[in-house]
């Protein structure tokens, strides 16, 4: 782990990528019953800072902690 994050900030982090990736979901949705244009401007945005919090999340090893609870959780 490259850089140590304090659970209040995994917390945010996750909070920040389901957040993302529901503003991802608002998009394509109002993209298929509005202006297709501005939901796709909306949509990428969203998508580029999903990834950087995915990233930051897959550098401090939040991934692998997740991955080890769910496995740990629901097995695997």
């Amino acid at each position: 782990m490259k850089d140590h994050i304090e659970p209040l900030s995994k917390c945010a982090l996750l909070e920040a990528i389901r957040d993302e990736a529901a503003n991802m979901a608002r998009a394509e949705l109002a993209g298929e019953t509005g202006d297709a244009q501005d939901a796709a401007l909306v949509y990428d945005e969203a998508a580029a800072r999903l990834l950087a919090h995915v990233a930051t999340a897959e550098e401090c090893g939040l991934m692998d902690e997740l991955a080890g609870f769910l496995t740990a959780t629901y097995g695997g």
